[in-house]
C-alpha cells in the first residue's frame, strides 16, 4: 500500500507537468520512518571534500535568487519550522545505517535554505558522501520532536528555469536531475513530508511513544507499551515500556493473632470460639482460610468471619492463615494452587484435642481420649448375676443385682425340705424328723415311699 502511494504522487505530478523528474524518496522502498527502516540515522555532516553538489531550497521568490520560483512545501499540511534540520542522506550498506551527505536548517527569514552535498571521499573505506549518479535521499527532523522524517522531492528542469551552475550533463538529461552531479546546482520545485504510514495527506500518523505508527486519534495511541514497569506490582506488565500511573502495590498481609486458647477439646459439644485479629495489613481485601497443618490442603474459606470454632472438626491440628489480595482465584482446595496478587499473613496452629472420657474407673474410659469430655459413666457398669451356680449367670457382669434364679430343687415328696446349695451347686432335699416321741419305737424316714416308720418293738417278754 505504501509503495502504491508513492507510484500514485509520481503519477500524479507528472500528469500536471509540475516537474520532469521524482526521485525515489524512500531508500528502503518503504515510505515509512527512516529509524524504523535503517539500523540509525546520522545527522553529522561530513567532512568537506572538493566534489560536492548544492541543494536550493527556496521559499518564496523574494528569496536570494528572485528569477526561480519558490518551493512548494507540505510538512503534514504545513511548512517547516525555523530550526528543523533538512537534509540529503546516503545509505551505507555495511552498517546498514543512513549517513547524513550534506544539509542545513530551515530559517526564519523566509529566504528558505542552501547547501552543500558532499561527495565520497575515494581515500577512505566508509561511504560518508554521494557518487556520481547516487540519487539525492531527503529527510527533515522536526525540531520540537526530534523525529526523522522522508521526504518527496521534486525538482525544476534545466531548460526551463535559471539554475546556477548548471552541468551540462544535467542540462541535456533532465532525469538526472534528482541526482549527485559534482559541481552541480538543483532547485527543488516541492518538498513534502511523509508520515510513518506514507501517508503525504491527511490524516496524518504518528509514532507514538511505544514506537507504533497510529493515528493520534487512535485510543490505542501510545497504548501500546503502556502499563506497569514494576516488577513487584499485582499488574507488572513485561512487555510494556512506559509506565503509565496503573501500577497496583503487592497487598500485605499483615500479622493475625488471638488471644484465646488455641488447644481445644474437639467433639466435647462446648464451643470453643478462636477471635482473630490482624495488623500491619494493606490491600483492597481480606479474608481468612484454615488448612491442615502442612499449609497445602484448604479446609475452609475463604472467609470474612474473624471467629472460629473449630469444635465439631474432630481431633489434628489446623492452621488459620490471614490472606490480603487484590484479586485471588482458588480453583481447588490446593494453596499450591492458588493464582492472583495476594499474600499470606503468619499462621495460627490449633491443636485439636480428641474429647473423651479419662477417667480408667469410669464405664465408658477411652484409654485414647486427650480431654476429657465430662461423660464419663461411674461403675457398676454392668449389673447382674455374678453367681455361677445360677440358671442367669452372666460372665460380663461388674456386680451382682439380686436377679440370679437357682434350680427348684423339688424332689416331690411334701415331708423334705427342698433349697439351693449356690455355693456347691447342688440341690439339697432335707428328710424330716421321724421322732414320734416314743421311746420303745424305732423312727425312720422312707426317702423313696415319702413315710415316715415308726417300727414298734417285738412285745415278746420271753
Amino acid at each position: 500500500m505504501k509503495n502504491l502511494l508513492c507510484t500514485f504522487l509520481f503519477a500524479l505530478l507528472c500528469t500536471m507537468g509540475l516537474v520532469q523528474s521524482l526521485q525515489a524518496q524512500c531508500p528502503a522502498a518503504t515510505c515509512t520512518t527512516p529509524n524504523n527502516d535503517y539500523a540509525f540515522v546520522n545527522w553529522n555532516i561530513p567532512p568537506f571534500t572538493p566534489d560536492n553538489h548544492v541543494v536550493h531550497i527556496f521559499e518564496n521568490a523574494t528569496g536570494t535568487t528572485p528569477s526561480i520560483p519558490g518551493a512548494v512545501i507540505d510538512v503534514f499540511g504545513g511548512t517547516f519550522a525555523a530550526g528543523d534540520s533538512i537534509g540529503v542522506f546516503v545509505v551505507d550498506p555495511t552498517s546498514n545505517g543512513l549517513y547524513c551527505a550534506g544539509g542545513g536548517e530551515w530559517g526564519s527569514t523566509g529566504n528558505g535554505v542552501s547547501f552543500l552535498v558532499y561527495g565520497d571521499e575515494p581515500l577512505t573505506p566508509e561511504k560518508e558522501g554521494l557518487a556520481t549518479g547516487d540519487s539525492l535521499y531527503f529527510m527533515y527532523q522536526s525540531a520540537a520532536t526530534g523525529e526523522n522524517y522522508y521526504l518527496m522531492a521534486t525538482f525544476y528542469p534545466g531548460p526551463n528555469v535559471p539554475i546556477i551552475n548548471v552541468n551540462p550533463t544535467n542540462l541535456a538529461n533532465p532525469s538526472l536531475l534528482g541526482d549527485f552531479i559534482v559541481n552541480n546546482d538543483v532547485a527543488l520545485a516541492s518538498l513534502t513530508a511523509v508520515d510513518c504510514a506514507g501517508n503525504t495527506a491527511p490524516p496524518f500518523f504518528e509514532v507514538d511513544t511505544c514506537g507504533v505508527c497510529l493515528d493520534p486519534a487512535d485510543p490505542a495511541f501510545g497504548a501500546s507499551c503502556s502499563g506497569c514497569t514494576d516488577p513487584i506490582a499485582c499488574n507488572y506488565d513485561p512487555n510494556v515500556t512506559i509506565d503509565d500511573g496503573s501500577c497496583i502495590a503487592q497487598p500485605v498481609a499483615g500479622t493475625i493473632a488471638t488471644v484465646d486458647a488455641t488447644t481445644i477439646c474437639a467433639g466435647d459439644g462446648t464451643g470453643d470460639p478462636i477471635n482473630v485479629t490482624v495488623s500491619g495489613q494493606s490491600g483492597t481485601n481480606y479474608a481468612y482460610v484454615v488448612t491442615d497443618a502442612t499449609g497445602t490442603t484448604i479446609l475452609a474459606g475463604p472467609t470474612t468471619d474473624t471467629t472460629f470454632d473449630l469444635d465439631p472438626a474432630g481431633p489434628g491440628t489446623c492452621l488459620i492463615w490471614g490472606v490480603a489480595y487484590e484479586n485471588i482465584d482458588i480453583p481447588t482446595d490446593q494453596v499450591a494452587d492458588i493464582t492472583g496478587c495476594f499474600a499470606l499473613s503468619n499462621s495460627i496452629a490449633v491443636v485439636r484435642q480428641q474429647a473423651g472420657c479419662t477417667d480408667p474407673t469410669a464405664c465408658n474410659y477411652d484409654p485414647a481420649a486427650e480431654c476429657d469430655n465430662g461423660m464419663c459413666e461411674p461403675a457398676p457398669c454392668n449389673p447382674g448375676c455374678t453367681n455361677v451356680c445360677a440358671d442367669n449367670y452372666d460372665p460380663d457382669a461388674d456386680s451382682d443385682d439380686g436377679s440370679c434364679m437357682y434350680p427348684a430343687c423339688d424332689d416331690g415328696c411334701d415331708l423334705t425340705t427342698d433349697s439351693y446349695d449356690n455355693v456347691n451347686c447342688v440341690c439339697v432335699n432335707d428328710a424330716p424328723n421321724p421322732d414320734d416321741g416314743c421311746d420303745l419305737t424305732a423312727d425312720s424316714f422312707d426317702a423313696a415311699n415319702c413315710v415316715i416308720v415308726n417300727a414298734a418293738p417285738d412285745p415278746d417278754d420271753g
